[in-house]
């Protein structure tokens, strides 16, 4: 199953993180059914967010009830947990956020909690929080958000006056360094898109929806280059990127500008969402030309590389969460496409880490010490009963070791 299709435009994992597991069912000699492992998913009503480590060994969440936690993901170990003030996920209205996102310093000695108002920045060892960042204006709210080395940078939108602006911070103080104000401008940002992020070597890539992308200098923020699309249906909505970073790949183009070269070129497109014509666009050489998707080997090129809001990466590892409603979210392979693992938080820091053999297919579970109360199990009718002893057995690993 190919991660294309089961991806919405808002995230990249969701649809996969909502997908119900069928495999084939198996008696023991006690005559005790094998079903199928399903983890209980908890409720949250405010804020649960994830992020990968930068090595990608450990994820760190934050949860609504006021505490982080870190684990490790192999073999699944809850590695620390320290309490936060959970009255400041509240934002400048006194409401609790319904938006959570987690971001990690690149020591892991800091958290960045953003809120859709707001950011918190957090000590990983006391939960002590040590600064506070808000937009300019009440109605402003800060959209998504990447780590870019030691600086933070964020998408702060004001929907209803329509300017739209990047800022840069300190991301071990939340100090403003610099503002570029006319994103709006260079952009054409609607009031309909989705913001999304992704950091690649020396470049910053923001596609506003499916048809606006724009790449800035990592280290200084000017503009190098605009595509324009009209959009399309199937495979390759989104840009693709080689996998050495350098050349880009994109549907239905009918604006480049370049702002290394001063070059704009306008370009004619087919009928909207048919079209089999990629524009392919060099970053090295600035040189452009328009191919087949037929004749582009798929395995040339990375997919989905931009983070969609809320999600981390780490290397060719995407994390994302479920959204509001559970403590819930999963790991996939950027370059095969494929999901990983699956995590179930509870509001104890107890936590369930199930492997797929392959999509809908388990391969184990692993869990931290006191979580086998939130398994279940499906069986062969279909209804989900308490987990027996031998289906707990046949996915369970422990220590690594089946």
């Amino acid at each position: 199953m190919h991660i294309q299709k089961l991806i919405s435009i808002a995230i990249v994992l969701q649809a996969l993180l909502l997908f119900t597991p069928v495999r084939a069912f198996a008696n023991t000699g006690e005559d005790q059914e094998i079903g199928v492992p399903q983890a209980i998913e908890e409720s949250v009503y405010t804020c649960f967010g994830a992020a990968l480590s930068p090595d990608g060994n450990h994820f760190y969440t934050a949860h609504e009830d006021g505490v982080i936690t870190q684990y490790r993901i192999n073999p699944f170990k809850k590695l620390s947990s320290v309490a936060f003030d959970r009255e400041q996920l509240k934002d400048l209205r006194g409401r609790v956020g319904s938006q959570c996102h987690l971001l990690i310093t690149s020591d892991e000695k800091k958290l960045i909690i953003r809120l859709r108002h707001k950011l918190l920045l957090i000590d990983t060892g006391s939960g002590r929080i040590l600064n506070k960042y808000a937009p300019v204006g009440y109605d402003v709210t800060i959209s998504n958000a990447i780590m870019n080395d030691g600086e933070l940078v964020l998408f702060e939108a004001d929907y209803e006056q329509r300017v739209y602006k990047l800022i840069v911070l300190d991301a071990n103080t939340l100090s403003k360094k610099r503002e570029i104000k006319n994103l709006g401008e260079i952009i054409e940002i609607s009031q309909g898109g989705i913001p999304f992020f992704g950091r690649y070597r020396d470049r910053i890539y923001f596609a506003w929806s499916q048809y606006r992308l724009l790449v800035l200098n990592s280290k200084t923020y000017t503009p190098e280059l605009s595509l324009f699309s009209r959009g399309g249906h199937g495979e390759g909505v989104l840009p693709h990127i080689s996998r050495d970073y350098q050349t880009l790949y994109y549907k239905n183009v009918y604006k480049v500008t370049d702002y290394m070269t001063g070059k704009q070129t306008n370009l004619e497109v087919p009928t909207w969402g048919r079209s089999v014509d990629v524009l392919v666009f060099d970053q090295r050489t600035r040189e452009s030309r328009i191919e087949n998707t037929n004749t582009i080997p798929k395995k040339t090129l990375v997919e989905f590389f931009l983070h969609p809001v809320g999600a981390s990466r780490a290397h060719n590892y995407l994390l994302a969460t479920i959204g509001r409603s559970a403590s819930t979210g999963g790991i996939a392979n950027l370059e095969t496409g494929t999901m990983l693992y699956r995590f179930y938080q509870y509001a104890d820091g107890e936590a369930i880490l199930i492997e797929e053999a392959s999509p809908g297919e388990y391969r184990h579970f692993q869990l931290t010490s006191s979580a086998r109360k939130y398994l279940m199990m499906k069986n062969r009718e279909g209804n989900v009963i308490p987990i027996n002893d031998a289906t707990f057995a046949n996915y369970f690993l422990k220590n690594g070791l089946h």
